[in-house]
């Protein structure tokens, strides 16, 4: 569990660092780009950079913050989740892109005794969700500002593992299912002369799965979070 972990956090150090030097250098090439057009506006001396000026394509990064929502399984929210975007805007409103998240919700039940399989169990477990959604998202932006709140929608696919460790024994269960999250969110771009933002949304999402386990039943996931990272357009 650590070493994904470490790989999982070296995998977003690694995002984020790549995509600022993307951002960075797409900036510099246009600021060259501009100086250089005779037929431009904009020249070295006077070279203004507004929001309508931004990059089509835009890249999320976020830390995930997500609770679970009538499930018997696993309630306590966790802090142990990440969400990526890429897209591009059609309009200077509307936007299409792809994203991947995950998610590990864990909970720790006390000693008990149940009754399972004709059997007596006395014992605690750990219970643990695994939630994989990825797919095609859609956005629509309200203002183009330094503050830039939209409204999304994402879609696609969802991987759940449901597992409960009671002493030496895992049992698990891995389901696909259909993913879908209304989501509602800001980007904000606080420096005029930086691809580099600040992003933060809310959402809720359902997911078809059901990853019942044992005595548990666990038919429909739904989920609330709260994201918290970085924009680069």
């Amino acid at each position: 569990m650590k070493s994904m972990l470490n790989r999982y956090i070296l995998f977003i150090l690694f995002s984020i660092v790549a995509l600022q030097v993307y951002a960075q250098y797409d900036l510099c090439w246009k600021q060259y780009h501009y100086s250089m057009n005779s037929h431009s506006q904009v020249h070295n001396n006077n070279y203004k950079y507004g929001r309508s000026d931004l990059n089509p394509y835009f890249f999320v990064v976020d830390w995930q913050i997500n609770g679970v929502i009538d499930n018997n399984f696993v309630d306590d929210a966790s802090v142990w989740g990440t969400n990526l975007e890429a897209g591009y805007y059609l309009t200077e409103n509307w936007a299409v892109g792809v994203f991947f998240s995950y998610q590990t919700n864990e909970d720790y039940i006390p000693r008990q005794s149940y009754i399972w399989e004709n059997s007596i169990l006395s014992t605690d477990q750990i219970h643990s969700i695994y939630q994989m959604p990825f797919g095609l998202s859609a956005r629509y932006r309200f203002t183009n500002g330094i503050f830039a709140p939209y409204a999304g929608l994402k879609i696609g696919a969802q991987y759940t593992e449901t597992e409960s460790y009671m002493n030496n024994r895992c049992i698990y269960n891995e389901q696909w299912g259909f993913y879908l999250s209304p989501e509602v969110g800001v980007d904000i771009h606080p420096f005029k002369q930086k691809r580099l933002g600040l992003h933060l949304a809310v959402y809720y999402n359902y997911a078809t799965n059901d990853n019942s386990i044992m005595w548990y039943d666990v038919k429909g996931l739904n989920n609330y979070g709260l994201r918290l990272g970085f924009v680069f357009q």
